[in-house]
């Protein structure tokens, strides 16, 4: 892939790509273009999903903390 245009895809990489496609459909004839225009949509999802960001939400604050000690003393124990 080239490092000057990040949405170029090589043809040596979607070959690849199209190659392995047609031969874990157990290498059927005839469906070439197919299998090389879907090794361009797995390479392109690929790429985009390495391209987009995590959203990471922070935790809410009081989820993993200890109760407060003065609270823990409040609280009554029911046998």
């Amino acid at each position: 892939m080239s490092k000057q245009n990040p949405a170029y895809l090589s043809d040596h990489d979607v070959r690849v790509r199209a190659y392995h496609i047609w031969e874990r459909e157990g290498r059927p004839e005839g469906q070439a273009e197919a299998f090389w225009l879907r090794a361009i949509a797995e390479l392109e999802a690929e790429r985009a999903a390495k391209a987009a960001p995590v959203d990471q939400v922070p935790p809410h604050p009081g989820v993993s903390n200890p109760p407060n000690r003065l609270v823990a003393d409040t609280i009554e124990k029911k046998d």
